[in-house]
Formats: C-alpha cells, structure tokens, sequence
C-alpha cells in the first residue's frame, strides 16, 4: 500500500479527527480556520504506518503552512547536503552550523524560522500537555 493510500484508510481518518479535534480545527502556525486544514508528522520512523505515532507527534497546519514547512525543511536540508557534498564541513556540527549562519543569509533566515516554528510547536504541545 502506498503512502498516499494509507491516508485514504479509515485508521488515518480516525487518528487525523482526533488530532483535529484536539487542536479546535485551527491551524496551530498561523491560527486560521478558514483554509483546508493538514495534519502534519513531525517526524517519521521507517515502517511506521501514519496512525501509529503518538497524538504529540502530529499537528494540525492548514495547506500553506504545511507546505510552507515542508519547504523550510527541505531547504535547510538542501543546504546542508550542498555543504557536505563540497567537503567544506569538518569540524564539530554546532561549529558547522555557526558557519552557515555567518556566511549564507539564506541559510540563516531559514534556520531562524524553522527554528522558531519548533520551539512554537515545543511550547504549545507542553501548555496542552500540562492544562
């Protein structure tokens, strides 16, 4: 079964109204209720079907932060590999990173949002966990 059909099965459905509900059918980026709404992974673990991650795990966005996320990331990563492949990148990971941010303006806006985006998600998964 293919990804895209895992997200067609009933077990998606119920596991993705729960997390819906749960965060009031508001995108938890930008807070909209008025665009299609996601539910997004923010992580993955190979063999794992979509319904078998813990509820923290997953989180509502509507289709343009979703996407909007899925960009950011990938670009970071992008970044990244385009560094390693060069061979520029040998020394410690933090080292590493404060030379990105130095030296690549775009790196440093994308980092710094990406960022921000998971210490929002951190903060707001922690207020639901603990009220």
């Amino acid at each position: 079964m293919t990804y895209s059909e895992k997200l067609k099965s009933p077990k998606w459905s119920r596991k993705k109204y729960v997390i819906l509900e749960r965060d009031n059918y508001t995108c938890q980026s930008c807070l909209t209720t008025e665009k299609q709404l996601h539910v997004h992974h923010t992580y993955y673990t190979v063999g794992k079907e979509p319904w078998d991650y813990p509820n923290e795990s997953l989180i509502t966005y509507c289709e343009t932060c979703h996407n909007t996320h899925h960009i950011l990331s990938g670009v970071l990563k992008q970044d990244l590999i385009e560094f390693i492949n060069q061979d520029r990148l040998h020394i410690k990971p933090i080292a590493q990173l404060c030379i990105l941010i130095d030296n690549l303006e775009q790196f440093n806006h994308n980092l710094s949002n990406f960022l921000n985006e998971q210490m929002e998600f951190y903060i707001k998964s922690k207020k639901r966990n603990n009220g």
